[in-house]
């Protein structure tokens, strides 16, 4: 969370994070309280008869700027990249879309589901996990079995090998 400081005496304005005090060498406010005490901190300042730029509006959301901001946040997520699978180890850590064929599925022991993507364990270059708390979501897994698909979610690396972790049914998609 961050914190909006306005120096009054120049009529600037900067950002710091939330956890980190304002300046006490000039008078200051932050848009996210609420507080209205002449004086305190938070409070909308007037100093040598002159208002700060900032009113009592600014505390509220702009549904403009809310729909302008999801607009291009739905964009961001469409144009999202859609990786191979022999890809993925070079982008660990992203949140990103992966195509292949589903060459095995396997359901270990302990209840845990690996769709083993473009090859057999151990030769596959990428896994999309299932863990067994999750398990039940996924009522017909089996049936993906040499089905190219698409998953969705953050690309991590387990014992050097990439894979994602699925939690919903709507992470993944069949490629028709």
């Amino acid at each position: 969370m961050m914190k909006v400081i306005l120096d009054v005496n120049s009529s600037s304005a900067f950002l710091l994070p939330f956890s980190t005090p304002p300046p006490c060498h000039f008078p200051h406010f932050s848009l996210t309280s609420k507080q209205k005490t002449p004086g305190s901190p938070g409070a909308f300042q007037k100093q040598n008869n002159k208002s700060t730029m900032f009113n009592e509006k600014f505390n509220k959301p702009n549904p403009i700027f809310q729909i302008l901001f999801l607009l291009f946040l739905s964009q961001t997520l469409l144009s999202q990249k859609i990786y191979t699978s022999t890809e993925t180890i070079n982008h660990i850590g992203e949140f990103a879309s992966v195509k292949g064929k589903v060459y095995q599925v396997y359901i270990s022991s302990r209840g845990n589901i690996f769709l083993n993507i473009d090859g057999i364990y151990p030769d596959n270059p990428f896994t999309a996990v299932i863990f067994k708390s999750d398990a039940d979501k996924f009522p017909n897994i089996r049936s993906l079995e040499g089905k190219t698909i698409i998953v969705t979610g953050q690309i991590k690396l387990y014992r050097n090998k990439p894979e994602i972790i699925l939690n919903s049914p709507n992470q993944i998609k069949i490629v028709k």
